[in-house]
Parts: structure tokens; C-alpha cells; sequence
């Protein structure tokens, strides 16, 4: 590379007529190789280093799996303290009283206020009300999670283990129904924890009288019951009552899927428990 470059510079000062001896200008050809050598070796590295320093901050395609993991791992470590300790039965009979007072209260409502506060005038909204009518904030775990109201009070009690599935839920759990409409609208049964209601009543039978929020009906009070959760009604002493109240939203194709309260249960909460 040097002799060639030399070569090229010998050549020039002969074509334009140099005075200076051969040797001299052979030497200062040399020189003059070197030098310019030098520059490119230097100017190749430079490049070479700023490629390989972009590709290390350039961001990777990104994958849905990874991105799902660590909004899961961040879920799991933004909240510092999750420990409580289980009220004592006395305590949980004491804010079960005032859960299904603030129930009944708020039965039929146009607007959800609470000391001041208001609160969304849907399901989670709903809960949330009447859970701080009696003295416990379930948003106040909502930034810790993502998600809907209802998947984060979800959240919130399953990381406490506060979750249960049971026939005989208590007054004043928590109700967690799945696909009661179509919220990815894919048309299939894969929408969980879609709605939130609380438990108001149940008896031996497993008939469980609930409150939620109607979309079209505002706050109402509504049947449940496990054990019978294909049955829509049935006639009780001559009377035709309702056991499982339509769940899924009236108007869409569903066939012989499922569509009733007890159909769609997903699991039942202890919120009662949360400080």
C-alpha cells in the first residue's frame, strides 16, 4: 500500500517537473504514504467504533412476550409492602354491615360520592364506593398495577391471597365474572375478568342476591346461583322466579354460550380484609 502510494506521489512531482533530486523526492513520497496510510487505518477504526457503539443502543424488534414478563416482574416489585393481617371475625362482621348498608344506599343512584369523593359510574367505580362507605380505599392499590378497575382490584387481592372459588361466597365478597361482552372483539370466550359486582345476601340454597353496575340500568340488585348455573328461572310455589340473571350484554349472537351470572363467575374476593 505504502510503495503504492509513494509511486503516485513520485509520479506527480515528475509530471510537474520537480527540480529536487530522485532520492529526495522518493524519501518525501514515503513520508507522505505513511502519513495519508495512517489517516485511513485511523479514519477505519472511527467508523468501525461508531457502528458498534450504535448497534449496542439501537433498540431490539420488539417482542410481546418479553414486554408482557416485564410488565409482570414490574408489577411484582412496585408494590414495597403487601402484607396485611386477616380482620378478626368480629371486625369483618362490623364492615360487612357497612358494606351492605352502603348497598342498599347507593341502590338506584345517579352518581357515586362518598365524603366528598366521587367515584366512575361503573362496575369497579361501584365497589370501590361502597367499599370506602366503609372505610377501605381498594383504588389506593391502583397504580401498582395495570390494567381495568376491576383487573386491578383483581390484582390487588390475589397477590394477597385473598381470592377463593365457592359455592357459598359471604356477604360483602367481591364477585369476578369473565366475557361478559366482548371486549377484544374477536368473537370468542376469551375475556377475563370483564366485570365486578359485590355479594349482598346468600342462603342454604346457594341463592346469592348481588349489586352491580347495569350498564343500561344504572345500580341494581340482581340473582345468582352456582349450583344451578344453567338455569335461567324456575317456577317456586307456583311463581316463576329468576335464579341466574342474564349476565352478558342483551343484543349479541350467543347461541348455547353461556350468558347467565352463574355461567360467567370467574372467582369471589375478601376484600374486607385489605386495611
Amino acid at each position: 500500500m505504502i510503495r503504492l502510494i509513494s509511486l503516485f506521489f513520485i509520479s506527480q512531482s515528475q509530471h510537474y517537473g520537480c527540480s529536487v533530486q530522485a532520492s529526495l523526492a522518493h524519501e518525501r513520497a514515503r513520508r507522505l504514504a505513511s502519513i495519508v496510510l495512517c489517516c485511513i487505518i485511523l479514519a477505519t477504526v472511527a467508523l468501525l467504533s461508531f457502528a458498534f457503539v450504535s448497534c449496542a443502543i439501537l433498540p431490539t424488534p420488539d417482542d410481546p412476550r418479553k414486554r408482557q414478563a416485564n410488565r409482570n416482574s414490574a408489577e411484582r416489585n412496585q408494590e414495597p409492602n403487601t402484607a396485611f393481617h386477616r380482620r378478626s371475625p368480629r371486625e369483618v362482621e362490623e364492615i360487612r354491615a357497612k358494606l351492605i348498608a352502603a348497598a342498599e344506599h347507593f341502590r338506584g343512584a345517579d352518581r357515586l360520592v362518598v365524603r366528598g369523593r366521587r367515584f366512575n359510574m361503573d362496575c369497579s367505580g361501584l365497589v370501590s364506593a361502597i367499599y370506602y362507605y366503609a372505610g377501605i380505599d381498594l383504588q389506593r392499590h391502583f397504580p401498582y398495577h395495570t390494567g381495568t378497575g376491576t383487573e386491578r382490584i383483581y390484582k390487588t387481592l390475589r397477590e394477597r391471597q385473598l381470592i377463593k372459588r365457592t359455592w357459598y361466597p359471604l356477604p360483602g365478597d367481591l364477585i369476578f365474572w369473565d366475557n361478559t361482552f366482548d371486549r377484544n372483539r374477536n368473537g370468542r370466550d376469551d375475556d377475563l375478568l370483564t366485570h365486578v359486582g359485590m355479594v349482598v345476601s346468600v342462603d342454604r340454597r346457594g341463592n346469592i342476591v348481588y349489586v352491580h353496575h347495569n350498564f343500561r340500568r344504572g345500580v341494581v340488585f340482581e340473582h345468582m346461583n352456582i349450583r344451578k348455573r344453567n338455569v335461567h328461572t324456575q317456577v317456586v310455589n307456583g311463581e316463576t322466579v329468576i335464579v341466574n340473571s342474564p349476565m352478558r350484554i342483551r343484543g349479541e349472537n350467543r347461541g348455547n354460550r353461556p350468558w347467565l351470572a352463574g355461567q360467567l363467575v370467574n372467582s369471589f374476593g375478601e376484600a374486607y380484609h385489605l386495611d
